[in-house]
């Protein structure tokens, strides 16, 4: 027994003694003082050093020793008195040299922490909404607390280990390198989408970095620990922070240390957390005597932490880390780059190569069952596929989801009958054959729809193989633009809306593809839990959306030869599941209803839910099926939006739901607002940025992101948030033509303020009446930079960002006749670079002069008064009150209406560029003079008098040039010119050699 006590504790000295020796040896010695006996403290010192007395039959009678218990005064030895837990520290701390005594109230702190008097956070901090990794901070306090430090070794990036210094902190949920060290194993790394947050709920800069790492003891290969580490510039200041006192050294000598330098302060280049401390532990702690830290035995070496009697310093470091989920940080994620892509003009989309592949494996594959729907397969991007095992996993998941129905009944009650629904209908069934992969799957509530419920498959769950998304192709885009959508659903009289019920469940899976569609459930927990096999085709597949909008367009090209209108509407009016579309007559809506329902059909799809703003097209449609507000918001399944489109078929117009926020009033808080605010057609966009630019200036004031916001500041986005509602007054009519003609005129506007720039689109078109109306269909605004810039640049930008814009809208364009284009701005500087050559201009005005004129002609661009420029009100931002007021966004300039040549506007011409030299390029001329010597103009020549005469007459000629014409010589060579040439060549010779001498009598004169 011994022995197994020695192997967790083996001081060298006592590797070699038995067990019947050592008691001798301990009784020539103070027992205190040896390691062994220190060791033997583990769980239950009593019966060990019991067991050791008992086998020399040594008995209180027998004992030849002197001493008796230090804390009760009998005959055993003090270390086999029985005492409180609470008070074995204090009890023990008279068995060395008398020390000073530690203080005597009671420390309580999670792990991985000191008591603080005060704390210095050594990281930018601020409070999150939902917590995640981590804080170095300081203490100040008078005991000393050491933190566990152990030497082990970790691998590079070639496979070698290096030794490193760790630090042991079981408070921290995740582990950290620093960057020097992880520059320095060239370890890979990975984006870290994780936020970092420590005590307090104090949050931490940096760790957007990851790495995958392997640690082994110093001493051995294994046991190897694997895990993944966040990078952090730095984890702590040097552990310990000031020398141990040799007496702390002396009294531990003979431990097999997991830092055997641990008194000397030193580096720590890795944080060992909660992931791993469970894995690192190979015995029982140990409350060592007199003072000293507990013993912590591990794969390492006997690990050190907690308080030291002898030792009273001013500085302490201790490290929390918290981790919480993903989640909040991921939704904000998606938000805002969902919010930047709606903010973004369309680009070119290249082809990607998986793409291609993707629709080639559905042309190949696809058919139709005898009911008429399609049947796909899953378009794998390799075969045979290989994936982990993932029941156990999934099951896992499936009991947290019971766990969840204890506590929403209704949940459970929803689901029940959602499940048994797809029994009914075929859509899922008893597993046929054993399973490939399984389906974690929860619920999602959407109290907007008729199904509140819908049951979402995880196919991005993971095994060890990857998850099924992760082997799918993903397809390319075939959803059409949320703004084409729109201004489609604008263009006629009559409006309908309908949505295809379950699209996704009416497309069959073919059998073989089944086995990577398995799941778990049952309806009580007594019962066995059942595998089931999706037969149609789930809701959140990566594969999905490209599958189930191929069908559609596979259908228009199967069956819609009779149905031209309806094929229209699948091409130009459907965004995934929801259809928006119209005519201009009762009869056309009615004809155009019938053809969509019928074309769906032949699929398997069936429409519901049909609202109309004209009555007749609904006779046929029950009253519970029609909707009295259609919001427009709700196309794109994402979070809640703040503002939110939608249509009252009544009143034929477009309008705003204000949903209100509580955000945090933190920069977080402000951009999780904006993100939420849904405005793809740009209506709003004077509101939207006017919030963007308050956030800008939270940039410029380099606030953190969770801190509280400037005073200034607050107080205008409070303002900012109260007015919100006032939006909720903006009624936009939704149709843009009153005639079928479909005819119109295109008015674009671009400005830009020091703040930012905007372009504003607006449909010019005739009313039946023969009246003109013009009406906003599109803006875009962009905040300036933070590097300050030109206002005449940024106009040149803004007249960039008009171009793209109109781009954008060339698909909508298709549906109607643009009869003509006129583009205004009120930059004269603009224009003239318009007309200026590309080469002439410097390369950042020049490459956006080629870009604006490769999609607009030059005759299109006019100049327009500032208080005329329609895209003036969205550059410069507006708060929601006065915005809701101006009616004038609406229609554009009033003069829009009148017939052209009554416009206040002039054309493109170039104007002085004298102001703005500095965006031309300066145009130096070199002219390189070699000065030869007036002899080599004799060369040529046979004789001096030949050169004379050939002379004479260049000269002749040069004067001829530049003499009228009665004073042009003419005839022979005359005498004079003779004489005058001489006397010519003769200076030029004198010139040449004398050059000095004159200079020197031109100065002297």
């Amino acid at each position: 027994m011994i022995k197994r006590l020695l192997k967790d504790f083996p001081p060298p000295s006592w590797n070699q003694l038995k067990p019947s020796e050592i008691l001798t040896w301990t009784t020539q010695q103070a027992l205190y003082y040896t390691p062994f006996l220190l060791g033997c403290l583990i769980a239950n010192p009593r019966s060990v050093l019991k067991q050791m007395l008992d086998r020399k039959n040594h008995s209180c009678k027998k004992c030849p020793s002197t001493y008796s218990c230090r804390h009760c005064g009998k005959k055993h030895h003090s270390l086999l008195h029985l005492s409180n837990a609470e008070n074995a520290a204090n009890r023990t701390k008279d068995w060395f040299d008398s020390k000073p005594e530690p203080p005597s109230e009671h420390f309580s702190h999670p792990a991985g922490t000191a008591h603080t008097n005060q704390v210095k956070p050594t990281a930018d901090v601020s409070r999150l909404d939902d917590q995640t990794p981590v804080l170095s901070a300081t203490t100040t306090g008078e005991p000393s607390v050491i933190l566990g430090t152990a030497v082990a070794r970790i691998q590079d990036g070639k496979g070698n280990l290096q030794p490193i210094r760790i630090l042991i902190d079981c408070g921290s949920q995740r582990s950290f390198i620093t960057t020097e060290c992880a520059r320095r194993l060239c370890l890979p790394t990975k984006p870290n989408p994780q936020r970092l947050v420590g005590l307090g709920e104090q949050s931490i800069s940096g760790g957007n970095l990851a790495l995958k790492c392997v640690l082994a003891p110093s001493k051995n290969d294994a046991p190897r620990l694997c895990t993944t580490a966040i990078v952090l510039d730095k984890i702590t200041d040097q552990l310990p922070s000031c020398h141990l006192p040799k007496i702390v050294q002396q009294r531990l000598v003979g431990f097999d240390l997991a830092d055997p330098t641990f008194y000397e302060p030193g580096p720590i280049e890795f944080l060992l957390g909660a992931d791993l401390f469970g894995d690192i532990l190979s015995g029982n702690s140990v409350n060592l005597p007199g003072g000293l830290p507990t013993a912590l035995n591990t794969i390492f070496g006997i690990v050190l932490m907690g308080r030291i009697c002898e030792v009273s310093s001013n500085t302490a470091c201790s490290l929390f880390v918290k981790e919480t989920s993903e989640n909040s940080f991921a939704d904000l994620q998606k938000l805002l780059t969902r919010f930047w892509e709606i903010e973004e003009v369309d680009s070119t989309i290249h082809v990607n190569p998986l793409e291609l592949q993707c629709e080639d494996h559905f042309a190949k594959t696809h058919t139709r069952d005898d009911s008429g729907r399609y049947v796909v397969s899953l378009p794998f991007k390799e075969n045979p596929v290989i994936l982990g095992e993932s029941k156990p996993g999934a099951l896992v998941r499936f009991r947290k989801l019971e766990h969840r129905f204890g506590k929403e009944p209704s949940l459970k009650e929803n689901y029940d009958t959602v499940i048994q629904d797809y029994l009914s209908k075929g859509y899922i069934s008893c597993a046929s054959q054993p399973g490939q992969y399984f389906l974690p799957h929860h619920g999602v509530i959407k109290d907007s729809t008729s199904t509140k419920l819908r049951v979402v498959f995880d196919a991005s769950f993971s095994t060890s193989h990857g998850s099924l998304n992760d082997k799918l192709l993903t397809g390319p885009k075939l959803q059409r633009d949320i703004k084409d959508v729109l201004l489609h659903f604008r263009t006629f009289q009559i409006a309908m809306t309908a949505d295809i019920a379950q699209m996704y469940l009416q497309i069959v899976v073919f059998p073989r593809d089944r086995t990577f569609q398995h799941f778990l459930y049952r309806t009580e927990p007594s019962e066995a839990v059942t595998e089931y096999e999706l037969n149609r085709l789930p809701f959140g597949l990566s594969s999905s959306p490209f599958l189930a909008l191929r069908v559609l367009k596979q259908l228009a090209v199967d069956e819609g030869a009779e149905s031209p209108n309806a094929v229209n509407t699948l091409r130009y009016g459907m965004y995934v599941d929801d259809a928006l579309t119209g005519a201009d007559t009762v009869v056309a809506a009615k004809k155009l209803q019938g053809e969509l329902i019928e074309l769906l059909k032949r699929g398997g799809f069936e429409l519901r839910k049909w609202t109309s703003n004209c009555a007749d097209v609904l006779l046929d449609v029950p009253i519970e099926a029609q909707n009295q507000h259609v919001p427009l918001s709700n196309l794109e399944d994402t979070a809640v939006k703040i503002l939110g489109m939608q249509w009252e078929p009544n009143r034929d117009c477009l309008s705003y739901k204000i949903v209100s926020q509580d955000a945090a009033l933190t920069k977080r808080g402000i951009l999780s607002t904006i993100a939420r605010m849904y405005d793809p057609l740009g209506y709003l966009a004077p509101v939207v940025f006017q919030a963007k630019c308050i956030l800008q200036r939270l940039w410029e004031l380099q606030i953190d992101w969770d801190r509280p916001l400037p005073v200034e500041v607050a107080n205008d986005w409070k303002v900012f948030l109260q007015e919100l509602p006032t939006l909720g007054n903006i009624t936009i009519p939704r149709c843009l033509f009153s005639n079928t003609s479909k005819v119109a005129t295109v008015l674009g506007f671009a400005d830009a303020s020091s703040l930012g720039y905007a372009a504003a689109i607006y449909l010019r078109a005739e009313e039946a009446e023969g009246l003109i109306k013009s009406h906003l269909i599109f803006a875009k605004t962009r905040l300036a930079p933070l590097k300050t810039m030109s206002i005449p640049r940024l106009e040149l930008c803004a007249a960039l960002l008009l171009v793209k814009s109109l781009e954008s809208l060339n698909q909508y364009f298709k549906q109607i006749t643009v009869t003509s284009t006129y583009l205004f701005t009120d930059s004269m500087t603009v224009l003239s670079w318009l007309r200026t050559p590309p080469h002439r201009l410097k390369t950042f005005v020049a490459n956006r002069v080629v870009r604006i004129l490769s999609s607009s002609s030059l005759n299109t661009w006019f100049h327009v008064r500032s208080e005329d420029n329609a895209a003036d009100l969205a550059s410069r931002g507006s708060n929601p009150s006065d915005f809701s007021m101006r009616t004038s966004w609406w229609q554009g300039p009033s003069w829009t209406v009148r017939p052209f040549h009554e416009w206040p506007v002039n054309a493109c011409e170039i104007v002085s560029l004298s102001q703005d030299l500095s965006e031309v390029k300066p145009i130096t001329a070199c002219v390189a003079h070699q000065v030869k010597s007036p002899e080599s103009l004799f060369v040529p020549f046979s004789s001096y008098s030949r050169m004379l005469r050939i002379y004479s007459l260049v000269l002749r000629f040069m004067h001829n040039c530049r003499s009228d014409l009665q004073q042009r010589r003419t005839g022979y060579i005359q005498l004079s010119e003779i004489r005058d040439t001489a006397f010519r060549l003769i200076l030029q010779v004198q010139a040449y050699h004398f050059r000095d001498e004159l200079a020197i009598l031109d100065y002297g004169r």
